[in-house]
């Protein structure tokens, strides 16, 4: 006995290969996505009245005590990019 696959046969099969294959490869990206994605820090970012750089600090502290560039006083980066327009 010998098995023949007629045309509609075989189109269906591709077919159904072809959406196996596209759900794969979006199961693939997805998972790819949820493991690779930027996840946002919980850093807090600063900025520096005098000179305007930008300090990220770790969750353990508070607050970072002077800028390390010109030793100025830092302040929560949306308080001034807020205050500023220009920024």
């Amino acid at each position: 006995m010998t098995a023949q696959i007629t045309l509609q046969d075989g189109t269906l099969f591709f077919t159904i290969g072809l959406l196996a294959l596209c759900l794969l490869a979006y199961l693939y990206t997805a998972f790819r996505e949820r493991t690779l994605v930027w996840k946002i820090s919980s850093h807090t970012l600063f900025s520096c009245k005098k000179c305007g750089l930008v300090i990220s600090v770790r969750p353990l502290q508070t607050q970072p005590r002077q800028c390390p560039r010109c030793t100025g006083r830092p302040v929560p980066y949306r308080i001034v990019s807020a205050s500023n327009p220009n920024r």
